[in-house]
């Protein structure tokens, strides 16, 4: 679980941070 995955949950995040810290989280 990351805490840079809360406030971005509603927001589309960049997919340099959806492999690093969404998928390793």
């Amino acid at each position: 679980m990351s805490r840079c995955s809360c406030p971005r949950r509603a927001l589309p995040p960049p997919p340099a941070l959806r492999r690093r810290k969404w998928r390793s989280g």
